[in-house]
């Protein structure tokens, strides 16, 4: 790998769930950067056979969290670390309250691409996958105000069965959610900056 013409080293993997020991293998990872380039990735966790876990009572639900970084540079190799190699809740600290709305799902299956941040200082923006309480499969976006905290979910959601989602800003503070759908089609979701 290539950056500014110098070369990065081996990262290493994120390998356990610190949060359930029932957590096989973590999957779908969106990956959100923020000012400090102190990277975040959001994971769902899966079972052996890569379906999600849907225990009754939500116990699955939470998105789980890993925290990476890049240290200084050292003999003019960057190399990413993960802060530890186990992951865990998302901190209630982040969430924006109860108005995040979180029991409309009963799980949280990961997510779809990369995050980005709106111009201007705007939010972030997280794509990620849901099951909802009728077992059907939905993509939506985390909004957070700042990389630690004031995260919610956007209002709307995406056709059942869309999933995959990967978000871009388009012009006047606007945002598209491409996703890709279970019917073979592809479907593209315009919202505004506060995901409606």
């Amino acid at each position: 790998m290539q950056s500014n013409g110098r070369e990065w080293t081996d990262g290493t993997a994120i390998v356990f769930d610190h949060y359930d020991l029932k957590v096989d293998r973590l999957l779908s990872p969106t990956t959100l950067v923020d000012d400090n380039y102190e990277t975040n990735a959001l994971v769902g966790g899966y079972g052996t056979s890569t379906t999600p876990l849907t225990e009754l009572g939500g116990k699955y639900w939470m998105p789980r969290m890993a925290d990476g970084v890049v240290p200084r540079e050292e003999n003019g190799k960057l190399e990413f670390k993960w802060q530890s190699r186990s992951t865990s809740e998302v901190p209630n600290a982040f969430w924006k309250g109860n108005s995040t709305n979180r029991n409309r799902f009963k799980q949280f299956l990961g997510g779809g691409g990369a995050g980005i941040r709106m111009e201007d200082d705007g939010p972030y923006v997280l794509p990620i996958q849901a099951l909802t309480h009728d077992g059907k499969k939905v993509s939506l976006v985390i909004l957070a105000k700042r990389a630690n905290h004031r995260w919610e979910f956007s209002d709307d959601e995406s056709d059942e069965g869309c999933i995959q989602p990967a978000v871009l800003e388009w012009y006047d503070k606007s945002l598209l959610m491409m996703t890709s759908c279970e019917d073979g089609s592809r479907r593209v979701y315009w919202a505004n900056e506060e995901g409606s």
